[in-house]
């Protein structure tokens, strides 16, 4: 319109007006290309900080020689654990012991701000004690190969993800289990009627972080990922806060089910998780 106007008023040319609209359908066309990128863009820099997340952390120090057995379940027992954020004034834990049989299942309980989850990521070997010991099957942790230490843990933390891969890959982790072994577990928790309802069943693509998923649905993927080789030490943060009541009890009873050659820690305030336990750790009293 202001071309046609300006053309009218002698002040611009038909040539100036046809170059001036080229130029100008150029520049809209650009903008357009620009726009459609910006989704590749931010998923470029979404794996670039998850990247930055894995490359910032500390390299294990393994000094260990020791072999965990892989055949009991993993007792753990911890002796005057003394434990501090560089940046705080106060510890999280001073002098806190405690013990754990082999197939205990326990429930960890405390205040906010207690170090419920922190305890778990100590006994899993995120965190390093400044002071005390954690034995494992009665060993110093510190005798361990990490490795071989990390292959009989399961762990289920909110940290967890789903990442861009087939549903088998997000559930093996590359681990040599068949598909067999993935349909078992995968009826157990209620995943199998998801699975084959997928277009490609297993070798379905899940988006990162599980975009498109109910949230239930993530969590039972990642719960299948966390036992599906079987662990002798299971350690669990809310593992199933979004899944409905009577299908969480469900998942719950064959969890804690003594069948499994496995010990069980875990942080909920699902009061049926309590019930199913045969101890628990009140960090507000035993810290």
């Amino acid at each position: 319109v202001l071309g046609g106007y300006l053309v009218l008023q002698e002040r611009m040319n038909i040539g100036q007006f046809v170059a001036a609209e080229i130029i100008i359908i150029l520049i809209i066309n650009s903008v357009e290309k620009v726009l459609r990128t910006i989704e590749n863009i931010y998923d470029v820099l979404t794996a670039l900080e998850k990247i930055g997340y894995v490359t910032d952390l500390e390299l294990d120090q393994d000094r260990g020689y020791a072999m965990i057995d892989t055949d009991t379940a993993i007792s753990v027992a911890a002796r005057n654990i003394y434990f501090k954020f560089p940046n705080d004034l106060n510890p999280i834990f001073d002098g806190l012991s405690f013990d754990i049989a082999q197939k205990d299942r326990v429930l960890l309980k405390g205040k906010s701000g207690s170090g419920k989850s922190l305890l778990l990521q100590i006994m899993a070997g995120i965190h390093d004690v400044e002071r005390g010991q954690l034995f494992f099957n009665g060993m110093s942790s510190e005798l361990y190969q990490r490795e071989s230490f990390y292959q009989a843990l399961g762990v289920s933390f909110p940290t967890n993800q789903i990442f861009e891969g087939t549903l088998r890959e997000n559930i093996t982790l590359g681990r040599d289990i068949t598909d067999l072994e993935i349909t078992e577990v995968a009826r157990k928790l209620n995943l199998w009627d998801f699975i084959i309802q997928q277009p490609q069943g297993m070798q379905n693509i899940l988006d990162s972080g599980g975009r498109r998923l109910p949230r239930s649905i993530i969590q039972k993927v990642l719960i299948a990922r966390t036992i599906i080789n079987q662990p002798k030490l299971l350690l669990m943060e809310d593992p199933l806060q979004f899944i409905a009541e009577e299908e969480k009890k469900t998942i719950i009873d064959y969890l804690m089910n003594g069948s499994h050659n496995w010990t069980v820690v875990v942080v909920s305030d699902f009061v049926y998780w309590s019930e199913k336990c045969n101890k628990v750790i009140d960090l507000d009293v035993d810290n």
